[in-house]
């Protein structure tokens, strides 16, 4: 038995904008546009490194945004009053967000990544196509494939989304050339198909 998969464009990326929708709804505020921050939760945020890297963090909870602050050596702010809400926290987003970002910034993506690592607080690479094509984890969840292009050779591209068990997806031709199929499609035979070709039509 199978089952009909109705997914729109636009649902899945309305899911990413989180609790807009509900805010609105509840109490009648707009949320407006702010970047990688939220105004509910501080610090989150993309902080660039030292190298020139990126790297993403937010403080979900408590005992994370705990833990952010004592890896950036700041437990000073961890213990303002304040910081014991989310809200609090988020009415002092400037200033904690300065903070992370002045302390990241001061490092490579590799010392953070280890420091973070070490202090068991969630941070992760902001990865661009270069990570991407070199990351263990994208290869072996196949989530690049490389078809063979007729031109152009083996193409690394996206694998089809979502995964089905059932009937997996597969990208199993390059999309037609241009005038590929011009003769099947106006039924000429191959002198027509010349004439046209040679007269600049197709």
């Amino acid at each position: 038995m199978g089952q009909t998969i109705d997914l729109s464009l636009y649902e899945p990326l309305h899911w990413l904008l989180g609790p807009h929708s509900t805010i609105y709804d509840q109490t009648g505020v707009v949320p407006t546009r702010t970047g990688n921050r939220v105004d509910f939760t501080a610090p989150r945020n993309a902080y660039r490194t030292a190298d020139g890297h990126w790297v993403a963090l937010t403080a979900s909870t408590q005992s994370v945004a705990d833990r952010i602050l004592r890896v950036v050596g700041r437990d000073d702010l961890a213990g303002q009053p304040w910081f014991g809400t989310p809200t609090g926290r988020a009415a002092h987003g400037d200033e904690l967000d300065g903070v992370v970002a002045a302390w990241i910034g001061a490092r490579s993506r590799e010392e953070v990544l280890r420091a973070f690592d070490a202090g068991e607080a969630p941070c992760a690479p902001v990865l661009a196509a270069d990570d991407i094509a070199a990351d263990p984890h994208f290869a072996a969840r196949g989530t690049l494939v490389r078809p063979v292009h007729p031109v152009l050779g083996p193409v690394a591209m996206p694998a089809p989304v979502p995964r089905l068990g059932g009937t997996p997806g597969s990208i199993r031709r390059a999309a037609p050339s241009l005038g590929e199929h011009t003769r099947e499609l106006l039924g000429l035979d191959a002198d027509e198909h010349a004439a046209l070709v040679a007269a600049g039509v197709c």
